[in-house]
């Protein structure tokens, strides 16, 4: 007797049977997405499964696939069959999924460092403030504990004469550097009127 125990579209059906077996952490874990797909290679060497395929059309542009509807005639002996097929991939992968953990491991070292040394050369850009900065404008806070004063100050970047600059300073300390445009043209006047609205 044939019982159905998954039924999804093309595109979720491997995680839904992964789901139903117990295996998707595993799966996961070892990310073993990057080189194979659990339905095609480990769901369809079982003998105690049926795939029944039904394709579907929306008659729309990227609106069509395949409906899988899976059956087994024995779930013990079939989530046995899927378990140990996995088994058998991670086995026969296991020099590639060693070496794919130490190429990640190595891509987000470099990720960590290229962002270590972005953060201290923006520290050090604030250290030292704009080159050649022109005021815009000063505003005094009044709060009830503290008042304190921000000061904003365009700079144009040396490399690209359309690439302005808005440098922020409070109680005398540079505290951000953002780009304003990257389309300047040369009106000063009009971008620190576009600044003070906006």
């Amino acid at each position: 007797m044939w019982k159905k125990i998954v039924s999804a579209d093309d595109c979720e059906v491997a995680y839904d049977l992964m789901d139903w077996c117990g295996v998707r952490d595993v799966w996961d874990r070892n990310d073993l997405e990057a080189y194979y797909n659990f339905f095609n290679d480990v769901a369809r060497d079982c003998a105690h499964i049926l795939i029944d395929l039904k394709p579907w059309d929306a008659n729309m542009p990227g609106c069509s696939g395949v409906w899988h509807i899976i059956k087994t005639d024995d779930p013990k002996a079939l989530k046995k069959e899927l378990r140990s097929g996995l088994a058998r991939l991670l086995w026969e992968s296991r020099k590639r999924i060693r070496d794919y953990r130490i190429r990640d491991e190595e891509r987000k070292r470099a990720e960590q460092e290229k962002r270590r040394r972005e953060s201290e050369q923006r520290l050090k850009e604030l250290e030292n403030g704009p080159t050649d900065g022109i005021l815009i404008c000063t505003l005094g806070i009044w709060d009830d504990i503290t008042p304190y004063s921000e000061e904003y100050y365009f700079e144009l970047s040396p490399d690209d004469p359309q690439c302005l600059k808005v440098w922020g300073k409070c109680n005398k300390t540079w505290t951000s550097c953002e780009i304003w445009s990257t389309k300047f043209d040369g009106d000063m006047k009009a971008a620190a009127a576009r600044f003070m609205k906006n």
